[in-house]
């Protein structure tokens, strides 16, 4: 049964009623008889409360444990009562947000099937970034937190919907943060209308009685699950740390190694196998297909065991691949193993799994406001995490979870996971809110507000990218920014690829070229190595050398699309190719023969057309015209200067010993930057194709190399020093009082020198070229790449 909390604690249950009061009290609103819901599962008992706690309430708090149905069934619940309530002409749909784009695209198909509707007809769809399968009279759309966020943007009030259900709240993604607030402020602003905005925020686990507090003093339902016990075994390791993630990675081969022993000796039941991110599950994958061979002809339970089934579950997964791992199966027959990164925590449940594999690790957004750079980091999970990991061997039977950390590295856990706000960057979300008037941002109604230094410094960053006035007003370049589905500074590139703040006519080629590498950069990685070589330390020497032998064959291929200009022109070298493929038919072909991930070109592709129509807009909006390209040859100088003013304030200038003194960043001013932190140098394929290191760089990402003690800029691009000074001209000028439409602060800001000494840069004499060269250049460029690779094999 449901148990209905008044506020969590937060306020004191309402007297008991009396029988008059009790006959007084309207019956609790009926079941609609053609309901398509699941009445089996646990929700079902707490579906007239929660219709009724939403009629009396504007928000209600649903705690609904793994396997409660809460995230199928509730969204069902509150679309059937509002047709029950309302004419049938009458449109009252319901917006669902997950924070994770497989989730919202794989909860939407199973809706759709339970429905027994077509997905993307009228009554179910769903919205992630660059995919939208929805009508707008779709019923109950599921969208990425992200999606929702945008479109509050062009609605504030969000009136195409009736409900809106913000589920897996715990997760507290920056966008999820975001939201409620935004949807506070629309239930706000609909409460003396005819159309009231109603919403529910539900998760597995979260602080209820905050939650209540913070939205008004929401009623809170819990709702329990279906669990069973679940034995946890620890291991003795411990979990050495240094600030570039965990000291050991073995962990990696000794999930696949307990995964492979279970197999061997355990009775039927599903294994979920939980990593970081999908170059170790890919590499985990490919060792336990290779175990999986071995065994063919081994009995392992009973007569003949069951066949390993092995599956990835990330999520840049394609969509089929994912649904696989959902696939029914005979568990006598198949046993699935099932590796994931903690998107099956509890956004999606595998079924039948009766082993948890935990090595006790996730990877999570870092940023540095010092350098302004964003990164992805390892480190240990919270005991939140640890126990909805070990939940997930308890769903239909007793399971058992292996945890390979030791008892006290348990006990040692944070208790919960860190608020993504608190360690990201704030300039989207900053941008986000000054495009919908909010502007103070500083005051924002944050369920926990971010460092206000970090988002001092995206107000910085924005005012330095030219999206704001200097008393916080967005300018046209700000809202043209704001109406892009991409972070501000790759919004910057795209908008000066078509000269959006200047004079002239738009080059298409140069305009069609930014697009194609804004949209690779949208997509995951799209060079397949088969994992880094750090990750494979610890595991058997004949698994380590094929791997070794892969990865080599892999950078072999990638040679060839390296550019001197720098890796951003070599993903756009990439794109050309693969559209060149796509047009005769063979892109699968394409991206095997190259070691590229068909699926990252795939989403790019779709991601570049769906930017083009947005560009389209914005250029109509300003009237640009667009030139004819004499040769339909790509200009790079104007490629590489566009997006130099997306990446300026990711800029670098060489040193004497050929290293690179980063720029002043657009918060140097109220940063206290060390020395230490200024120096990146490029990694080696990025320096392979280069005959000599250029002057100047700007880059999409800083990552810290573990081994070799440093950072070094990745996604570059060779970029001109009188460019750089042109676009970074605004850099430190501005004060953040002015920006918050505040009075300026009692220091003048501190203007601090735009770049260096605009030295020639290596691209600069470089005229009008062809987006693939071809002949001697291709050929020296590889045979540099190669003879490097050489020297370094002949030092280890």
């Amino acid at each position: 049964m449901s148990t209905p909390d008044a506020a969590a604690g937060a306020m004191p249950p309402p007297p008991r009623p009396d029988a008059a009061d009790a006959a007084a009290m309207p019956p609790p609103p009926p079941i609609p008889t053609n309901s398509k819901t699941n009445p089996d599962l646990p929700i079902a008992g707490a579906r007239a409360d929660i219709v009724r706690l939403l009629r009396e309430h504007d928000f209600l708090v649903v705690v609904g444990d793994t396997g409660s149905g809460k995230t199928t069934q509730l969204p069902a619940y509150l679309l059937e009562d509002d047709e029950s309530r309302t004419d049938n002409d009458t449109f009252a749909p319901v917006a669902i947000t997950q924070p994770r784009r497989v989730a919202a695209t794989s909860v939407s198909r199973r809706v759709a099937e339970e429905r027994a509707v077509t997905l993307g007809g009228e009554e179910v769809g769903y919205k992630v970034r660059f995919d939208s399968v929805a009508q707008r009279a779709t019923k109950l759309t599921f969208m990425t937190d992200g999606v929702l966020v945008r479109e509050c943007v062009g609605d504030g009030r969000l009136t195409k919907y009736k409900t809106i259900v913000l589920d897996e709240a715990h997760e507290r993604s920056v966008d999820t943060d975001v939201l409620f607030g935004l949807v506070k402020q629309a239930v706000e602003l609909r409460k003396s209308t005819n159309d009231k905005l109603r919403c529910v925020v539900a998760s597995a686990t979260l602080d209820a009685a905050r939650f209540s507090q913070y939205f008004d003093g929401a009623p809170v339902l819990r709702v329990p699950g279906r669990s069973h016990p679940v034995d946890i075994y620890h291991s003795k390791q411990q979990q050495p740390m240094t600030r570039f993630g965990p000291a050991d990675k073995r962990y990696v081969s000794a999930a696949v190694d307990v995964a492979v022993q279970i197999h061997k000796s355990q009775n039927e039941g599903h294994i979920l196998i939980f990593l970081t991110g999908q170059d170790e599950i890919e590499n985990a994958c490919q060792a336990l297909r290779r175990e999986a061979a071995k065994l063919e002809d081994t009995i392992v339970v009973g007569e003949r065991g069951p066949a390993m089934l092995v599956l990835p579950l990330y999520g840049a997964l394609p969509q089929e691949a994912a649904d696989r791992v959902f696939d029914a199966v005979d568990a006598s027959q198949i046993r699935k193993v099932v590796v994931a990164t903690n998107i099956a925590e509890t956004s999606l449940t595998v079924p039948g799994v009766k082993y948890v594999v935990d090595p006790g690790y996730v990877k999570q957004k870092g940023y540095d406001p010092e350098r302004a750079v964003a990164s992805l980091v390892v480190v240990p999970i919270s005991k939140i995490a640890a126990e909805q990991r070990a939940g997930r061997a308890g769903r239909t039977e007793a399971g058992q979870c292996y945890r390979l950390y030791s008892k006290a590295c348990f006990d040692a856990m944070a208790p919960e996971t860190i608020p993504e706000i608190r360690r990201s960057s704030m300039a989207s979300v900053a941008l986000a809110l000054k495009s919908l008037r909010i502007v103070d941002v500083l005051g924002f109604d944050f369920l926990d507000a971010p460092d206000q230094k970090q988002l001092a410094c995206a107000l910085l960053e924005l005012h330095a990218l030219g999206a704001l006035e200097s008393h916080g007003i967005l300018t046209p370049l700000g809202h043209a920014m704001a109406s892009l589905a991409l972070e501000p500074d790759l919004a910057r590139a795209a908008l000066e690829s078509v000269h959006f703040t200047g004079e002239g006519t738009t080059d298409p080629t140069v305009r069609n070229a930014v697009l194609a590498v804004v949209a690779m950069l949208s997509a995951e990685d799209v060079w397949y190595v088969g994992g880094k070589a750090s990750d494979r330390r610890g595991a058997p020497s004949a698994r380590r050398d094929a791997a070794d032998q892969l990865r080599d064959e892999a950078l072999d291929a990638h040679a060839r699309f390296r550019h001197p200009r720098g890796d951003l022109i070599s993903l756009l070298v990439v794109f050309s190719e693969y559209e060149r493929a796509c047009r005769s038919g063979g892109e699968r072909t394409f991206a095997r023969k190259h070691s590229l991930r068909d699926r990252a070109l795939r989403f790019a592709r779709k991601a570049r057309d769906q930017l083009d129509a947005e560009l389209a807009r914005c250029e109509r909006r300003e009237n640009k015209r667009r030139r004819e390209s004499s040769d339909g040859r790509v200009d790079l100088d104007e490629v590489c200067r566009a997006l130099a003013a997306g990446l300026c304030l990711n800029a670098a200038e060489r040193t004497l010993n050929d290293a690179y003194l980063l720029l002043p960043s657009a918060s140097a001013h109220v940063q206290e930057n060390k020395p230490e932190k200024s120096l990146v140098r490029l990694d080696a394929e990025t320096e392979a194709p280069m005959s000599r290191p250029p002057d100047h760089i700007c880059f999409h990402e800083l990552r810290v190399n573990r081994h070799a003690k440093g950072s070094f800029a990745r996604n570059v691009v060779v970029v001109d020093g009188k460019w750089l000074k042109k676009c970074r001209k605004r850099v430190g000028t501005a004060d953040v009082g002015l920006l918050c439409g505040k009075e300026a602060s009692t220091k003048a800001p501190v203007v601090v020198a735009a770049t260096a000494a605009a030295a020639p840069a290596a691209s600069s004499a470089t005229a009008a070229a062809p987006v693939v060269d071809s002949g001697q250049a291709v050929d020296a460029a590889r045979a540099r790449f190669l003879a490097r690779k050489k020297q370094s094999k002949t030092r280890k």
